[in-house]
């Protein structure tokens, strides 16, 4: 026969097992809805203009420049972008479109605008 003790002990290890499992299951969905919500797990488009038009604006946003002042034939030096900028967009890139840009890319101040979107499409999955 159980005594008392281990009685309310077992009861409280099933309570609580539950509640942890119930708030772990709860938290987890909070979590999963949360980044739906930001769109973490947007899909991609591989349209060539919708890519150009997101990269004119992580430019733009970067440079607080209009993107209807960039063209496809400027490089980021004609855009006024400097060596630390140019880690700021090639990181927005990366988050934008869920892609990894190798440090040891074809990436420099003589890059255009155009040159970038080949390299992003270059990287989204096929």
């Amino acid at each position: 026969m159980k005594t008392k003790s281990k009685e309310n002990k077992t009861n409280y290890n099933l309570l609580f097992g539950t509640l942890f499992t119930s708030l772990g299951a709860g938290l987890l969905l909070y979590i999963c809805n949360k980044n739906i919500k930001n769109e973490k797990f947007t899909i991609v488009s591989h349209n060539p203009e919708d890519i150009r038009n997101k990269i004119k604006k992580i430019i733009s946003v970067n440079q607080s420049i209009s993107t209807d002042s960039i063209n496809d034939t400027e490089t980021l030096h004609d855009l006024g972008v400097d060596s630390l900028d140019s880690v700021e967009i090639l990181m927005g890139m990366e988050e934008e479109f869920g892609i990894s840009i190798p440090g040891d890319c074809e990436f420099s101040a003589n890059t255009t605008v155009s040159g970038l979107i080949d390299l992003v499409i270059s990287k989204l999955p096929k």
